[in-house]
């Protein structure tokens, strides 16, 4: 039992959540073992592992690699496993549901903590005056020729509280005060109880980290970054979008177009603040752009010409011919300049 905390026994400090849709397994290794190096005692945390759509055979091997991690240390390993994939928004609400830590720390299978990143969260959270609703930590976002830190515009926000009614949705989307990742962050459970059975079941793949930062902001009043804490390593494969979206069939495009609901779900009429809704159309307009200049691409990214053909009907059945239009536009004005 954690006394500094008031934790009961089958409570933990944190959770944390990773979700796996085709990553192999054998390299789960790395994710894993920085979370037991992360510098918290193994009985503060526990590991939830949502399998999104895996077949039966990765699920077995899944199992077998747990079971090696349990015969070595002694820490609280569990799996949920989603018959289909559903996309990232919903095997983290999965993993949220089945935690029973104070705060919830979003990891994706492919990145990695930084050891010892932890060492003084205990004592950071029993003598904080205030309990924080987000703790953020700094980040390295690595690239195969670079290593880019956390923007320094987050840093002129060290500690926020928002006042009267207000939230952090306004640090978040106006101010561009937070990260707009779900990882590297510290969230406590109870902004999550407030706004679980708010978040719809979407299948979200692209956005959807942007799309829980609105609902978690929406709900937070409190905010912390602890940016001499380097907590967390982004890995990009790619600098460029040629490269990194390539050979897209249909399930990639599929996973890409899952922006169209986030978009849906986060509508500028849902918000009453005239500047969180300009931004928020600035934000709706910049991933629709996204998705439209990998369609001007379609020659060096998509497989086949069919698929290029189905890429393109449905962007004009979602988006519009209008906003085709409207975008194509854009593209040949800054072109000629």
């Amino acid at each position: 039992m954690n006394k500094l905390l008031n934790l009961s026994d089958d409570e933990y400090l944190v959770s944390f959540c990773i979700p796996i849709y085709k990553y192999p397994v054998e390299k789960i290794h790395k994710c894993l073992d920085s979370i037991l190096n992360c510098g918290l005692d193994t009985a503060d945390y526990e590991i939830i592992i949502i399998s999104d759509g895996n077949n039966k055979t990765f699920n077995k091997e899944l199992d077998k690699l747990l079971e090696y991690y349990k015969s070595i240390i002694d820490v609280n390993i569990q799996i949920a496993i989603h018959i289909k994939n559903s996309g990232l928004f919903e095997s983290r609400k999965t993993g949220v549901k089945l935690s029973r830590g104070s705060y919830i720390c979003h990891v994706d299978c492919d990145d990695d903590l930084e050891p010892g990143c932890f060492d003084d969260l205990n004592d950071f959270i029993s003598n904080s005056k205030t309990e924080w609703d987000i703790i953020q930590y700094n980040y390295t976002m690595i690239y195969p020729k670079e290593m880019k830190n956390a923007s320094e515009s987050y840093y002129k926000f060290e500690k926020y509280i928002a006042k009267d009614n207000k939230s952090l949705l306004e640090l978040c989307i106006v101010d561009d005060g937070i990260p707009k990742y779900i990882w590297g962050k510290l969230i406590n459970r109870k902004v999550y109880n407030r706004i679980l059975n708010n978040m719809p079941d979407t299948y979200v793949n692209f956005a959807e980290d942007f799309l829980a930062l609105v609902f978690l902001t929406s709900n937070s009043k409190s905010y912390i970054f602890r940016k001499d804490i380097r907590m967390y390593n982004y890995y990009r494969t790619s600098d460029s979008m040629t490269s990194y979206y390539k050979n897209i069939n249909k399930e990639k495009w599929q996973s890409l177009m899952s922006v169209a609901n986030v978009i849906n779900i986060t509508n500028i009429n849902n918000f009453k603040d005239e500047k969180v809704k300009k931004e928020m159309q600035k934000i709706h307009t910049k991933y629709a752009l996204e998705l439209y200049s990998l369609l001007r691409l379609r020659d060096q990214v998509f497989e086949s010409d069919e698929m290029k053909n189905y890429a393109i009907k449905s962007f004009t059945d979602i988006f519009g011919k209008e906003t085709v239009d409207r975008f194509e536009k854009v593209f040949k004005e800054s072109k000629s300049k």
